[in-house]
């Protein structure tokens, strides 16, 4: 099949990738150059891009399967997709070291945060000994919104650092009780759990229904002082709210793996503030995410090559219609 990967990242990997597919033809090419790549691609891993009915159109008949490099497919035109009868598919988090790296990426954000490290890191070369002064996360509330794989991952993590947990989801589980909550709320009433984090971690995916949920009333719950980290999509967060409550300090910290726009503009009024710690949307960029999703992705051209459904396939009721 004829397979092309979208982006830079893809260009180092090239040799691994047709290694991993070696009955293919494997291609990569950079955002600019995909108008021209698309003629006679089978196989689309646009990590990152939108892809819309306009895009689907572009690629013609040849297309088969849109392969997301991940789990997000928000950029993707699912409806588009379905009508010109291509397969999006995504690769869960769980189990994949997706989940499990973007977890990590939550608590040293948090840790980052609490004992103001970017401070820390300047104090010694001011020679400025025994400060500043951090907090804990020991005995602290922290609240984390999205009970998916991400979620679940970080609610185990924060466990041993002996903080009371907040689990807030869309919708209650039979399965939430194995995870260690201290309090369990639904995202349509969750003001109380809200007002009593220390800190919020966003675990929750982005759709018409959650883009910028967390506004200006949200704002005004916080308690003084508390510390926001996101490692899910940054337009799950109002950004003029955010700006607002970043100017009035309202804010002990705002940690940030994702954007509005990513790559952001390194002029962003967002990075004027100190309190402000921002990482270019590494959290799922590991060796063991790299591996887990790579097995997935090439097991499913093989798959839709050998006339197999492929996994995770998350528009399979429209095509089969």
């Amino acid at each position: 099949m004829n397979v092309l990967f979208v982006g830079a990242t893809f260009t180092r990997l090239l040799p691994v990738l047709q290694e991993k597919l070696p009955a293919h033809q494997v291609r990569t090419c950079s955002r600019e150059e995909l108008p021209a790549a698309l003629a006679g691609t089978e196989v689309l891993v646009p990590p990152g891009l939108t892809v819309d009915e306009e895009m689907l159109r572009a690629a013609g008949p040849q297309l088969k399967m849109i392969q997301q490099w991940g789990v997000g497919v928000d950029g993707i035109d699912l409806e588009a997709a379905t009508r010109a009868g291509v397969c999006v598919c995504n690769v869960p988090a769980a189990g994949s070291g997706n989940a499990e790296s973007v977890a990590e990426m939550a608590l040293l954000l948090m840790l980052a945060l609490a004992r103001r490290f970017t401070l820390a890191l300047d104090n010694v070369k001011k020679r400025r000994f025994c400060s500043p002064q951090g907090k804990t996360l020991w005995q602290k509330t922290a609240c984390v919104i999205g009970l998916g794989s991400v979620g679940r991952a970080v609610l185990q993590r924060l466990a041993p650092f002996g903080m009371t947990l907040i689990g807030v989801n869309r919708s209650w589980k039979d399965d939430f009780k194995s995870l260690p909550l201290g309090e369990f709320y639904l995202l349509s009433a969750w003001d109380n759990g809200l007002a009593k984090a220390d800190f919020i971690i966003f675990c929750l995916a982005l759709n018409q229904d959650t883009e910028s949920f967390f506004s200006g009333r949200e704002f005004s719950l916080l308690k003084p002082g508390a510390c926001l980290v996101n490692v899910a999509r940054g337009a799950l967060v109002d950004k003029a709210a955010l700006l607002a409550a970043l100017r009035d300090r309202r804010l002990g910290g705002v940690g940030l793996d994702v954007f509005w726009q990513e790559p952001p503009d390194p002029g962003d009024e967002l990075f004027n503030y100190p309190q402000v710690l921002a990482t270019p949307h590494v959290g799922g960029v590991t060796d063991a995410s790299l591996l887990g999703i790579m097995a997935e992705v090439c097991a499913n051209v093989s798959r839709l090559e050998s006339g197999l459904q492929p996994r995770y396939c998350l528009n399979r009721t429209g095509l089969n219609t």
